[in-house]
């Protein structure tokens, strides 16, 4: 009798905790997950004709799906590139994937309009579309 019932226990204890395992299973990002401390960005690097990186006077990322105006604190890196989007908006995009729209304007005029596909995981955003090089004419 009690090594029926020690059995039953035994059981009871693996139910509960294989419950417990296929609930982590079911949700991709969860505490368990180990990041690296890589910051991803998506960027784009726009030049004019003669190759030369070329300074806007503003820019910002449209996420299509919210239409929501995404503006980075420092736009310019070096030689004209610019952020999309990074690490920074990673929260607000756990898991899935959207379009986003990036918006250059120089002397009052929108000169830059590119689109990217960019998808996130549980750690961090990657592009998977849209050009990295845009050449101003």
């Amino acid at each position: 009798m009690r090594c029926s019932v020690f059995i039953l226990g035994i059981s009871m204890l693996l139910a509960a905790s294989s419950c417990r395992s296929s609930k982590k299973r079911n949700n991709p990002c969860r505490s368990n997950v180990i990041c690296t401390e890589m910051f991803a960005m998506v960027t784009i690097n726009i030049k004019d004709t003669t190759g030369e990186g070329v300074k806007l006077d503003s820019a910002y990322t449209i996420r299509k799906s919210t239409n929501e105006k995404i503006h980075h604190e420092q736009t310019t890196f070096i030689d004209g590139s610019y952020i999309v989007l990074d690490d920074n908006y990673h929260k607000k995009f756990v898991n899935t994937n959207d379009s986003f729209y990036f918006y250059g304007f120089l002397n009052g005029t929108q000169v830059v309009n590119e689109g990217y596909l960019i998808t996130s995981d549980c750690c961090h955003i990657r592009k998977t579309g849209g050009n990295t090089d845009v050449t101003l004419k």
